[in-house]
């Protein structure tokens, strides 16, 4: 390959890479008015006008959301009504809605400048990791076990041989459980057929393989503490 080969393809990708960031910050501008939307519908409770469960509900139904990432949206949507700053920071496209959704999980007036400064110099990775670890710091100053020492999973086999479950997981961690335990209902309740078995066997197999997950995390959470 020429030198101005080289070049040319240099300068295409610098190019390409400038127009990816603009139309992203561009999303994440669209996505505060969308959040905007959702909290101003959420205050004057259209979702129950509609005969709507809920406002996450609502949101599954009208576009077609996952029910977790509908939460999401509302959680993040109420709570940028009380944070101006990050609230800005995201109409200004300067941050993107995955720092923001993990800021909100532990943002106040107070401590959302000192969030916004880690927000521009770490990746989403990165300030998801750091709000978590703040989180878990926070509820030990209030006395209050952090959530990975608070999750579990019960069993209970009832007398008419039904089982009841009782768990307490994660936000991510429920999302796979209840995905799993949806796509069991879904292939049992679908007719019968040779072809059918070997679906569903898998799909509860995946709901045993979340829900053994989760117990062993919770597990795992409680033998640490």
């Amino acid at each position: 390959m020429g030198q101005g080969e080289l070049a040319e393809r240099r300068a295409r990708a610098e190019s390409l890479g400038d127009e990816i960031a603009t139309l992203v910050a561009t999303l994440d501008a669209t996505t505060h008015k969308l959040l905007c939307a959702i909290r101003a519908f959420d205050e004057e409770r259209g979702w129950a006008l509609q005969g709507a469960k809920s406002c996450a509900h609502w949101l599954t139904w009208r576009t077609g959301r996952g029910l977790h990432a509908a939460r999401e949206w509302v959680r993040v949507a109420n709570a940028l009504g009380e944070l101006p700053q990050i609230d800005a920071s995201l109409a200004a496209g300067s941050i993107s809605y995955t720092k923001v959704r993990a800021m909100t999980r532990v943002a106040t007036p107070d401590n959302e400048p000192l969030l916004l400064a880690q927000a521009k110099t770490a990746t989403g990775a990165q300030l998801e990791r750091v709000c978590a670890a703040f989180g878990s710091v926070k509820q030990r100053l209030d006395g209050k076990p952090p959530l990975e020492e608070q999750r579990y999973v019960r069993r209970q086999t009832l007398r008419d041989g039904s089982v009841l479950v009782i768990a307490r997981l994660s936000p991510d961690e429920a999302a796979v459980v209840m995905d799993a335990l949806r796509a069991v209902r879904a292939e049992l309740s679908a007719p019968s057929s040779e072809s059918s078995a070997p679906s569903s066997e898998s799909s509860a197999a995946s709901a045993e393989s979340s829900a053994a997950s989760a117990e062993s995390s919770a597990a795992s959470a409680e033998s640490s503490a």
